[in-house]
This record gives C-alpha cells, structure tokens and sequence, in this order.
C-alpha cells in the first residue's frame, strides 16, 4: 500500500493529563475509562506526553494499515505525505498538533513559550501558538476562557497572587469569558491562558 497516495486510519489515542476527565470524550468515542484518567485524545500525533517516559502520546496506525507508530512512517518518506515545500522548512514533523480536550475542572494557567524562548530555553525549534475551538459544553455546568492578565499586574503582583489562597478562589487576575460551544480562540505564545469553570475549591470544566 502507498498510504502516502490514500486515507489510512489510526488508531485512538488517549493520553493521560495531570487533570483527570473526559466525560465528553467517552460519549463521543464510546468507550469505557471508569477512573477518568484519559482527560485528552491527540489526533495524528508524532510528540510524546513530556508526564511519562515512553511512547504515551504518540499515534499509531490501525493493523490494516500495516500498524507502527505514524511519526516513523513520515520520517521515512516526510516529502511524499508532507510535501517538499513543508519538509525544507519543518522536515518531518507535521508542526502542529491537534487535542481533543475535556478537563474535569479548570485547568492549569500556563504561559507556552514563541519560537525565540522555545529554542533559548529548551533547544526545540517550535514554540506553541494555540487555537481553540470549542465543540461542546456541558449543560448546567458553566464553562470559561482565561486569557491574559488585566493591566497593572506587574511579575511582582503575580508571584504573590501565585503564592495565595487567592490563586485558587477566584478570578481577579485573568479576564474571563464565557465558553461557549463554537467559540473559536487564538492566542499566540507568551500568552498566559486556562480554560474551565473556576469556583471556590476548583469549579468544575465542562468544556470540549
């Protein structure tokens, strides 16, 4: 077979997270995870989970494909499924990576680094822009986008927040707005930003 000329299909890819979930995620894929703990499917994915050593996060091509991880498939032929343009650049990574994400409760505020810190800092050539895109939202269950900070808060303001109770209570540091189902969201590196409801004692999510 020539996949590189034709659809193939991979197999699911639960991962893992820090923040157990994915209620959404079982309703849609149906299947079962009593525990909770695969909170994110990864789509088409050549990285692994940075939470556990191993091949967790990396996808994998059904039988009938001929199986094996998709990332050693692209390294042997990245120019026939990637395109010469994209492989001069990128080589063979596909530069993107696509979640499927539904969190129990907030997440963690988290600033990912531009290109120029991505490779000071830890000697990886991509810094992470994310897009969001939100497919559902749980009924009942309100749902929010944290996104920057309001302006006056300096790094000192911050770090003392960070140290309070005040981090876990409420929401004067980042701006929010409301999630809802096909709101898309771009934010660019350096940006700090957190999804999910946020309640005294950690509100739950609800967001897909």
């Amino acid at each position: 077979m020539e996949l590189s000329r034709m659809p193939f299909v991979l197999k699911r890819n639960r991962v893992a997270y820090l923040i157990k979930g994915g209620t959404l995620l079982k309703e849609f894929f149906r299947y079962e995870d009593p525990d909770n703990r695969y909170s994110q499917v990864w789509l088409a994915s050549t990285v692994t989970s940075s939470l556990r050593e191993g091949t967790e996060g990396l996808s994998v091509l059904r039988e009938d494909y001929g199986g094996g991880y998709l990332k050693e498939l692209l390294e042997r032929e990245p120019v026939a499924f990637l395109g010469r343009e994209h492989t001069e650049v990128y080589g063979a990574s596909p530069a993107v990576l696509v979640k499927l994400l539904n969190s129990g409760t907030r997440l963690l505020v988290q600033t990912h680094p531009t290109k120029e810190k991505a490779k000071r800092y830890f000697g990886l050539p991509f810094g992470k822009t994310e897009c969001w895109y939100v497919l559902a939202v749980e009924k009942n269950r309100p749902a929010y986008i944290y996104a920057g900070f309001r302006p006056g808060v300096t790094r000192e303001c911050f770090c003392s927040y960070y140290r309070s109770a005040g981090y876990r209570e409420n929401t004067e540091l980042p701006p929010l707005f409301c999630c809802r189902a096909w709101r898309r969201s771009l934010y660019p590196g350096g940006y700090a930003t957190c999804a999910g409801g946020w309640q005294p004692g950690g509100g739950d999510s609800g967001t897909g």
